[in-house]
Parts: structure tokens; C-alpha cells; sequence
């Protein structure tokens, strides 16, 4: 029910973060089960960003750029389970929202990448916009919590 003042009241707000994080946490699995199978399928997105008769080192280096992609999505991934698994942000949902909706968009279009055949840049991109935000985002979180003393529960 609502309080007096139409505001959500703490029972609702219990539930609310009772449904939102189970959804945050299966998005997220299901973004990092894409970047790991991206990682094992990466060869056709990197000769799709290459041109047809290309040479060792240019195929070499469009390599080491998916892979450093996937490295970093990997580290940002690691931040926000701490963030998650630590609760820091596991009680706000307004951040558990915004997770579930970017992990979401981030596997849909992970899916993609590698459906589609990509090119192999693409994956900063992608990586930036749904990986580096929610994690920068997570470490804001944490942050205030150390510095700023802000409660957790």
C-alpha cells in the first residue's frame, strides 16, 4: 500500500528490491555469458573488420584489440559483483533498475555482435556504453559508501 503521502511505503519497497535484484543478477550473468562467448567466437567478427587479403600482424592486432575489449568488460563485470555481492547498491532500485536495463541491452547486442558478424571494433563501442557506465557507476556507489559514509542497508 501506499503511505499518506503517496509515496511507496517500506513494505513495497522490500518487495520491489525482492524482485529487482534477482533480475539485476540474471542480466548481468547473461551479459558475461556473452562476452565469454564472444571470446570463443571472435575470429569472424575480427576478419569481417579486416580487409580480404590481410596480413599476420594486422589480423595480430585486431586480436589484441577484441581481446583488451573483452578484458575490460571482464574487470567492469568484477566491480560490479563486488558491488553487488558486498551490498553496496543492493537496496537502491533506481541503480538495480538501470543495471537490469543496461546488462539487458548489453546481451541483446552482444548477441548481435556475434549473430550478425560485426566488425571487430565495434566491441569498444559496445563495451563502453554497457560496461564501463554500469561499472563507473558501481564504483560511485561504492565510493560513497566509503567516503561519504552513506548507508548501505
Amino acid at each position: 500500500t501506499q503511505s499518506t503521502w503517496g509515496f511507496v511505503s517500506k513494505t513495497n519497497m522490500r518487495h520491489l528490491t525482492s524482485v529487482l535484484l534477482p533480475f539485476r543478477f540474471l542480466t548481468m550473468i547473461g551479459h558475461l555469458l556473452g562476452i565469454i562467448v564472444l571470446y570463443y567466437t571472435k575470429v569472424d567478427n575480427i576478419k569481417a573488420g579486416l580487409i580480404l587479403d590481410y596480413t599476420t600482424s594486422q589480423y595480430d592486432t585486431a586480436n589484441s584489440s577484441i581481446t583488451a575489449a573483452l578484458s575490460v568488460a571482464v574487470v567492469c563485470f568484477v566491480v560490479e559483483f563486488i558491488g553487488l555481492f558486498g551490498g553496496f547498491s543492493i537496496f537502491s532500485s533506481a541503480a538495480n533498475l538501470f543495471y537490469i536495463v543496461f546488462h539487458f541491452a548489453g546481451c541483446v547486442t552482444i548477441s548481435w555482435f556475434f549473430l550478425d558478424v560485426w566488425s571487430y571494433y565495434t566491441i569498444w563501442y559496445i563495451t563502453g556504453f554497457f560496461s564501463i557506465i554500469p561499472a563507473a557507476i558501481e564504483f560511485g556507489v561504492i565510493l560513497s559508501v566509503f567516503c561519504c559514509k552513506r548507508k548501505q542497508w
